[in-house]
């Protein structure tokens, strides 16, 4: 047992108890403190324009996207984002937390080539800090059940085992999946050329997490092996044994007799009558009762750890679903993960989108997704690439292996900028108006937003669990004005109103309260008051 006093073995770097961001001003990284407004303020989803038809939903019966008969909330969209992706996980956190099913990332591999003006200590201090801080967000997004890949390299893979044990714990860890990236390795003077890259896959809570079984083309020599056929509607088929024998005999095994045979038998007697009924079991010319067994019935395999079949292939330069992106995966590799451990209309989420492939995989298979992409990939890459997908134009990729053709749509935002500034004088105030200052003080208070539509019968803005709402007033709030508002809710119910300026002396109902803005906004933010 450890002694008193014991601390556990973690790994460390500078400035690891700072979070670190973009500080688009000075075009160079910041360590801050976590309760910095620059990180902790949620910031609003500003959209900026939609594709296809966005309220659409996945028909898991006809494989098909179809327009819904219901309007889909914006929430329940599927979405991309231009913006730092560290922000912008911030900002999904309150209305996603526990809800993705499989998030998969493919960050920056090589620190030296992302950073290369820093020494090499600074270096791995600004990659270890941008990849545990945007880790402990995903962290919350994940579903009790959901899963979690991170595609890397081997320059930094053990530094990344460390902080996935650290943020996920060791308990959480299911496997490392090694899949051949190249056909031709890459050359070193001193030989040993890499050809592979490592998939670390966690899960939220392991006792909850289940891989599915699957096909991959690596089984096409398995397939072969139902060679036989009663021309019914059961199709190909194999025969297995029935009886244990050899290495497969064990003392546990229960010995009984089956239609005049004693033998140690493979399946129950409840089973063994069922498979003669149903015309299953038949005997060969020596006397031996043999099972078939119907591929038709099998939904695949327990998938392995190491992908080198020709279903995962590398990404050729010549393939047509090449987008001229560097470190752009195969449509096949984001298949198969998907494939193992999601079903239709659950989430899929990458923060580090780059070309968009894995939205365009988890769209053609049915799957809500969510992108994000700071640089210009996002318009470049990732928007047309997903009209063509939505549009049913995109032949490439998994597209016929899945039967898609086309259907659904997508929300294209930005992320939007604080609502809260501080001059150079120290003066704190509010940088937004009008719609934008209700959605972010909603978003900042925790308050979910009532649907535009809705203003025209109500002045509330917000509600929190449906009894609890919220006014925002950028005009002066008098006591007509507090009157007026009270008439808005019953005597069950409370409200909050946000104002910039007010009378004195206001008479206030016991179910209502002011708050001033900036000054309340401001308070649990590392931000001084204003004056």
């Amino acid at each position: 047992m450890p002694k008193s006093g014991y601390k556990k073995l973690e790994l460390t770097w500078f400035n690891k108890d700072k979070i670190l961001i973009w500080n688009e001003k000075e075009n160079n990284y910041e360590w801050i403190e976590p309760n910095d407004i620059r990180f902790a303020e949620p910031r609003i989803l500003k959209q900026k324009a939609s594709y296809g038809d966005p309220n659409s939903e996945y028909n898991s019966e006809t494989k098909c996207w179809e327009k819904s008969k219901n309007k889909i909330l914006k929430e329940e969209q599927n979405l991309l984002i231009k913006g730092d992706n560290l922000l912008a996980l911030k900002s999904l956190e309150d209305q996603f937390t526990g809800k993705i099913k499989l998030i998969y990332i493919d960050p920056p591999f090589n620190t030296g080539n992302a950073f290369e003006h820093y020494d090499d200590g600074l270096e791995h201090s600004i990659w270890l800090s941008l990849m545990r801080d945007r880790l402990m967000i995903l962290k919350k997004l994940l579903s009790e059940n959901g899963i979690i890949l991170v595609h890397i390299d081997q320059y930094e893979h053990a530094y990344l085992k460390i902080l996935m044990d650290d943020t996920f714990g060791r308990n959480n860890f299911i496997n490392e999946i090694i899949w051949k990236k190249t056909n031709s390795p890459k050359a070193q003077s001193i030989g040993l050329g890499n050809q592979h890259d490592i998939v670390y896959v966690y899960g939220k809570t392991k006792e909850k997490i289940k891989i599915k079984p699957i096909f991959s083309s690596i089984d096409e020599n398995y397939k072969k092996g139902f060679s036989y056929d009663d021309k019914d509607r059961r199709g190909v088929y194999q025969t297995v044994a029935l009886i244990a024998g050899g290495m497969q005999r064990s003392p546990n095994r229960k010995v009984f007799e089956f239609r005049g045979v004693k033998a140690p038998w493979l399946y129950s007697a409840k089973n063994l009558e069922q498979f003669w009924k149903e015309g299953r079991i038949y005997k060969t010319k020596t006397g031996k009762y043999r099972l078939k067994k119907y591929l038709s019935e099998i939904k695949g395999r327990q998938v392995a750890d190491i992908w080198v079949d020709s279903c995962v292939s590398p990404m050729q330069g010549s393939s047509k679903e090449y987008r001229k992106f560097l470190t752009q995966k195969p449509e096949s590799l984001i298949k198969r993960i998907i494939e193992m451990t999601t079903l239709p209309n659950d989430w899929v989420l990458d923060s580090f989108a780059g070309s968009g492939t894995t939205g365009a995989v988890a769209h053609k298979m049915g799957r809500k997704w969510i992108m994000i992409e700071m640089g210009k990939h996002a318009e470049t890459h990732i928007i047309p690439r997903m009209k063509r997908v939505v549009s049913g134009k995109d032949s490439t990729g998994i597209t016929k292996d899945v039967g898609f053709n086309g259907g659904g749509g997508f929300r294209y935002c930005v992320l939007g900028k604080s609502a809260i500034k501080k001059d150079e004088m120290g003066i704190v105030e509010m940088s937004v108006d009008n719609g934008e200052l209700i959605e972010a003080i909603c978003k900042i208070e925790g308050f979910k937003l009532i649907e535009q539509d809705l203003f025209r019968s109500s002045k509330l803005h917000g509600v929190i669990n449906g009894k609890r709402y919220c006014h925002i007033a950028e005009n002066f709030v008098t006591q007509d004005y507090i009157d007026d508002l009270a008439n808005e809710i019953s005597e069950d119910e409370s409200l909050v109103i946000y104002a910039m300026k007010n009378t004195s002396g206001l008479k206030l109902p016991l179910n209502i309260e002011v708050k001033k803005m900036p000054r309340d906004i401001v308070k649990k933010f590392k931000l001084p008051s204003p004056k």
